[in-house]
């Protein structure tokens, strides 16, 4: 029940606007190899204002994962809901925005380089896990998408 209110807490909270802010925000490209692909794939990733505050130094995040929809890229988040990293800021959370393309995030059973969904379940979480503070727990995380 906690996992249904965080991921509906977000969506709401994505639907929403907000007012440009004058705080800087972090919103990086990664690219994070997968060993079951054999390939690296991009990311967006945006941090909020504060996480590299020497302030906030000992701090830890929640993360929301933001999968794009069909014929999409890791890029069409933040290309069309440019208020994320506001939104990042305003409710304390990293948001990461994975590149799919064009697999529907599932396991090709033909195409050995198209498995997405152990990236995005496990090798892309342990690898934000281990480059970005977050909580770390299956319940400080959410995900979701468009199609």
């Amino acid at each position: 029940m906690k996992h249904l209110r965080f991921l509906l807490l977000f969506s709401i909270i994505l639907l929403c606007g907000t007012a440009a802010s004058a705080i800087t925000h972090q919103v990086d490209t990664v690219a994070v190899h997968s060993a079951k692909m054999g390939r690296d794939i991009k990311n967006v990733v945006i941090l909020p204002a504060g996480y590299s505050n020497h302030d906030q130094k000992l701090a830890k995040w929640p993360v929301l994962y933001l999968l794009h929809g069909a014929d999409g890229s890791y890029r069409d988040w933040i290309g069309h809901k440019r208020n994320l990293p506001e939104l990042a800021t305003r409710y304390g959370i990293i948001i990461v925005c994975p590149d799919g393309q064009d697999s529907w995030y599932f396991d090709s059973p033909i195409d050995p380089r198209m498995q997405f969904e152990p990236y995005v379940a496990r090798e892309l979480v342990a690898y934000v896990d281990s480059a970005y503070r977050t909580l770390a727990q299956p319940a400080m995380r959410a995900i979701a998408g468009l199609s």
